[in-house]
């Protein structure tokens, strides 16, 4: 007789980050050292890109607002970071339609969203094999 209980792993929330099919053709070839830089550089642009929400949010520019919510969108989807991607798009959104409280907190959520991405990615980027010099 089947459980009335779901199992666990539906109970399980997403992955805050998963490989993109990028990064994994460039592990297939050994460009890990790539693949670190790739992820460095995300990181380090998608936390500018809050801080210019930010700003953009504390000055009421809607336009620079949308423009780094559509720029952060992209980019998270090129490196599969769903959570990144639903808010970011979802704060471009708010901000074409003027929506302050819920660009705002869309904002803080980002934050979160980045922090638990950071570690994801951290962890897979520690795990990887170092270059060998040729």
């Amino acid at each position: 007789m089947a459980s009335a209980h779901s199992s666990d792993n539906a109970q399980m929330p997403p992955a805050p980050w998963t490989r993109s099919n990028v990064l994994m053709d460039l592990e297939l070839h050994g460009e890990w050292g790539f693949v670190k830089e790739l992820i460095d550089a995300f990181l380090k642009d998608t936390a500018s890109r809050i801080e210019s929400m930010r700003k953009a949010a504390s000055e009421a520019d809607m336009t620079v607002l949308a423009s780094c919510g559509h720029s952060l969108k992209g980019s998270a989807l090129l490196m599969n970071a769903v959570p990144l991607v639903r808010l970011s798009a979802e704060i471009e959104r708010c901000a074409r339609l003027n929506r302050q409280r819920d660009y705002l907190s869309l904002i803080d959520c980002l934050d979160l969203a980045l922090s638990e991405v950071c570690q994801a990615m951290t962890a897979y980027e520690q795990s990887l094999p170092q270059n060998q010099p040729a």
